[in-house]
């Protein structure tokens, strides 16, 4: 796979994407719709440590391609990025702005 994205990093993994493809801003601009809040449900670290023992397989997959999503970032370089950031930031807002979308809370 030459790119594969990050939930952790997903900006990060857009504008990779975004110059592995010579796409432009408008192209991976993004609303965010059924965001939650975090309500803080942490696992028991007992829990934690089964379902990685349990996972083995998709953890050895996800950490190799986390190495290689960290790789990418070195080349693609720290100033470069966070330039990058700011103007998809910019160009969400923008986005945004345009859309009338508002923000509910959590249903209990």
């Amino acid at each position: 796979f030459e790119l594969v994205m990050i939930l952790e990093r997903f900006e990060e993994s857009l504008i990779i994407m975004k110059n592995v493809l010579c796409w432009d801003y408008s192209e991976i601009t993004s609303l965010k719709l059924n965001a939650r809040k975090s309500e803080n449900n942490r696992l028991k670290e007992s829990t934690r440590l089964l379902l990685k023992e349990l996972l083995k397989s998709d953890y050895k997959l996800y950490n190799h391609f986390l190495e290689l999503f960290h790789h990418k970032l070195e080349v693609f370089g720290k100033e470069k990025m966070e330039e990058e950031l700011t103007k998809l930031s910019i160009a969400n807002n923008e986005i945004s702005s345009q859309c009338s979308i508002s923000l509910i809370e959590n249903k209990k």
